[in-house]
């Protein structure tokens, strides 16, 4: 079996590494059983929904990329069009792979994990269910040390409103688990984690298709993330659970708000 046919099949049980070469495009670990065509194309669209990639940027070249990833140049080719169907690359002739400038409706379409808006909405259901009890018990449970730290990441959030995305969501992630992790209960973390694990590109590429919005978004987000703060400050169970309730059912209106209007 040549290099082109074994990335093109199936990766045997036990999974293995693609690694990017010095200076390259990024790191993954492919899961047993998943494409190589379909990593590449994963690993293109977080890069895409992140930011790394802006609006109107143009990729490296089939080259450069098969080169970074360690992979051949068939492969590179079938993920990138992949993103071309999805509306998320534009390709123009003698000049190569642009990232569309007006991301298409696609971008919420598509498979569940990447940016299906059905899926995103059973993460934030959870989440409103999950977390408001976890806030509830941080209010009981934290340290001071933990409200110092979560008192550092709300001043931080405070300068992030012009922030690369990626930057906005760690702080926003950062936020969420240490309040998790407050609560001194692992199930809760466990959860939490998993879940940002599964869904955070759909949030990527919902945030992405709202980036004209999301200075106002973020606003909101940072007066609802004090009232957690303060409940929790205050040891405010009951205000806690509200606050970090209000927060994520806020946080769904908005979502839907920006999906009806695309």
């Amino acid at each position: 079996m040549n290099k082109a046919e074994r990335e093109m099949g199936v990766v045997k049980a036990g999974g293995t590494s693609l690694r990017a070469a010095p200076g390259g495009i990024g790191v993954a670990t492919l899961d047993a059983g998943k494409l190589l065509p379909e990593r590449i194309y994963e690993q293109l669209l977080e890069q895409i929904a992140t930011g790394r990639f802006a609006r109107g940027d143009r990729l490296p070249s089939e080259h450069t990329l098969a080169h970074s990833f360690g992979v051949s140049r068939p492969t590179v080719r079938h993920a990138l069009a992949r993103l071309q169907a999805d509306g998320i690359l534009r390709s123009r002739k003698g000049s190569g792979n642009y990232v569309a400038e007006t991301p298409s409706t696609a971008l919420l379409n598509l498979k569940p994990g990447t940016g299906n808006i059905s899926e995103m909405l059973l993460g934030v259901e959870f989440r409103i269910a999950i977390e408001g009890e976890a806030a509830a018990l941080a209010a009981l449970r934290r340290t001071d040390v933990e409200l110092a730290v979560l008192k550092e990441i709300l001043n931080r959030q405070e300068l992030l409103s012009d922030a690369p995305l990626a930057e906005v969501h760690d702080a926003d992630i950062e936020f969420h688990t240490l309040i998790s992790d407050a609560a001194r209960n692992r199930l809760f973390s466990e959860a939490i984690r998993q879940l940002y694990g599964s869904v955070m590109n759909s949030w990527l590429l919902w945030h992405r298709s709202a980036s004209d919005e999301y200075g106002k978004i973020w606003r909101s987000v940072l007066t609802e993330h004090r009232a957690v703060y303060e409940a929790i400050r205050v040891a405010d169970p009951d205000a806690a659970r509200t606050a970090m309730r209000q927060h994520l059912t806020n946080g769904r209106r908005r979502m839907l708000k920006t999906s009806d209007t695309r």
